[in-house]
């Protein structure tokens, strides 16, 4: 996507540049676009970052003496691309008895007109103290500020700083046409759609497991008109809507955050949705889909149910999928972190056993099979229990043996001498019997006929540690 910006500002310096550069969290010292702003700085200026992911990015606005990347820092912040413009200004730097409007044994700040903060949210850093905190050392007015606290006065050269926060200045809505699509058109396999489907409502209803549409050219279609889909019947798991080829612009906006700009979009069954074309912020034709089913963009969500046959899912048995057939959730796997994705080779190699148990650590985590024909889906009732992660030190996917926290006890022998050695107690019963002794932590061995029924009175054991639980199935959407 392209991600528009808007400076209001002069620099420090007459004649320097002013230059907004992007870095990535992860490589924050490595510049990922940067762009040099046109002098002179008397009025807004509006620039972009082409082509870039919807992920929140490092922003700095640099002055420098030359047209590159450096100098001072005039402001910085974190933030994500939206399809709307953002508006952005230099801090504001202020010295009492020298900027206009603040006068020396003053007590309040007016900003003068080239410099005017109407409207604009910032926060405010005196000098050499730090930030400044409304409500207790300043207030913020409507074009400025004053101190608060009893005898503050602006010092001779004091310097303060306004730092202002990004805007985000909403676009415009569109208008969504308005009127019924009326006119029907059953589909049943692979075609190329032309501008006379202006109105229509295709009604898929695949001959096979899967098929491509391919939307009507952009160039060929007229703005503000509706056409549709649904999908439903036939014998399709998968139909793919895809854009033409006729433009680099020809994508489909539907969302800011990840995958807000497909160039295709995925129905399963029972599934719909509209487009309608007309242009995106930066004046680029696309189309916008709008009402789309709410399954449409489920595809890798975890549900739980009493069957495991259920619509636009399939069980998480470790099985392999059709590579088409499942396209929309091979998709989703496709655009997952790597270390949530596994090689067919590893996916089912064991790994050195732990206390005598063998752990296959890579089960709960796809493939992508052998990229042409088939991926395969976790296995996700192998080890059956889920816990939240924080996706740093740990991912979705990854496998936790079974531990307990570390612990000692003063002695090995109890009473009976195997059981291990617990508190003394006169109240404790172990064995049917009174004991002023140490207690044993466990009964003696007990045995009763039937599965998982050997062990202790307290305790049964199996193949598998777990607490009282009820099964279900575990199925992803597709």
């Amino acid at each position: 996507m392209n991600w528009n910006l808007t400076e209001s500002g002069n620099t420090l310096v007459p004649g320097n540049y002013l230059i907004g550069a992007i870095y990535d969290p992860d490589a924050p010292s490595v510049v990922v676009q940067s762009v040099v702003l046109p002098q002179p700085y008397t009025s807004p200026k509006i620039f972009s970052f082409t082509n870039v992911e919807e992920k929140i990015y490092n922003f700095i606005l640099w002055e420098n003496s030359t047209p590159t990347v450096g100098g001072t820092s005039r402001n910085a912040f974190d933030l994500q691309p939206t399809q709307n413009t953002v508006r952005i200004r230099p801090d504001l730097n202020l010295t009492a008895g020298i900027s206009t409007n603040f006068a020396v044994g003053g007590t309040s700040y007016v900003a003068d007109s080239p410099n005017d903060v109407t409207g604009w949210t910032y926060w405010i850093e005196r000098k050499p103290q730090g930030k400044q905190f409304e409500g207790e050392s300043v207030a913020i007015d409507a074009n400025g500020f004053h101190l608060l606290q009893f005898g503050d006065l602006f010092s001779d050269g004091e310097e303060w700083v306004l730092h202002f926060y990004p805007q985000t200045a909403v676009t415009a809505p569109i208008s969504v046409p308005t009127g019924e699509i009326i006119v029907p058109q059953i589909i049943t396999g692979d075609i190329p759609l032309d501008n006379t489907f202006t109105g229509k409502t295709g009604l898929i209803q695949g001959i096979s497991s899967h098929l491509t549409i391919t939307l009507p050219p952009l160039s060929a279609m007229a703005s503000n008109k509706v056409f549709g889909f649904w999908s439903a019947g036939g014998n399709h798991l998968c139909a793919t809507l895809q854009c033409a080829s006729d433009s680099i612009a020809n994508t489909i906006l539907w969302a800011s955050g990840v995958s807000g700009r497909p160039t295709q979009v995925m129905l399963g069954q029972n599934e719909g949705i509209k487009f309608f074309k007309s242009d995106d912020a930066a004046g680029n034709p696309v189309y916008y889909a709008f009402q789309p089913s709410d399954t449409v963009r489920m595809s890798g969500e975890i549900i739980f149910e009493y069957t495991t046959i259920k619509l636009n899912t399939t069980f998480g048995d470790g099985g392999e999928r059709d590579w088409n057939d499942y396209a929309r959730l091979r998709k989703y796997v496709q655009g997952l972190p790597p270390a949530m994705v596994t090689t067919e080779e590893l996916w089912g190699q064991a790994a050195t056993p732990v206390d005598g148990v063998t752990y296959y650590p890579n089960m709960a985590k796809y493939t992508l099979g052998d990229f042409s024909t088939f991926f395969r889906v976790p296995l996700l009732s192998k080890y059956g229990f889920f816990r939240a992660v924080d996706g740093s030190t740990a991912f979705a996917g990854d496998l936790f043996e079974l531990q307990m926290l570390n612990h000692t006890h003063d002695s090995v022998s109890g009473y009976r001498g195997y059981n291990g050695k617990g508190a003394r107690t006169t109240s404790s019963q172990y064995n049917s019997e009174r004991s002023p002794l140490p207690s044993d932590l466990s009964s003696g061995p007990f045995n009763v006929p039937g599965a998982n029924n050997q062990g202790t009175i307290l305790t049964r054991v199996g193949n598998k540690n777990w607490p009282d639980h009820t099964g279900v199935y575990a199925l992803i959407r597709t």
